[in-house]
């Protein structure tokens, strides 16, 4: 649930901050094999199915995490609004890197 990130110890934008970099650590993943899929020749359908599942896994992060973000703003007042737009810009640029994965 959306608001479940209020009732844990850390605060919303510490957990928006570690799924954050756990989605930036899932495009480096898909990077790599996409990387070494052209550089090496190898076949791309031995990597594609791990590749489109990590995809998958980066967009409902995305989506859940701005989500958050909106909730966070509305709860929280516009104290945050510069960092919120930031997380925002960023988690859009990560999904786009397992896009082009």
């Amino acid at each position: 649930m959306v608001m479940s990130f209020f009732r844990k110890s850390e605060s919303g934008l510490e957990h928006i901050s570690h799924q954050t970099i756990s989605m930036l650590g899932d495009a480096r993943h898909s990077f790599d094999l996409a990387s070494t899929a052209v550089l090496s020749g190898a076949d791309p359908g031995a990597i594609g199915a791990d590749i489109e599942a990590t995809d998958r896994r980066i967009n409902e992060a995305e989506q859940q995490l701005r989500s958050e973000l909106v909730v966070h703003v509305s709860v929280r007042g516009s104290d945050d609004i510069g960092l919120v737009l930031g997380y925002t810009l960023l988690l859009k640029k990560i999904e786009r890197i397992g896009d082009q994965a």
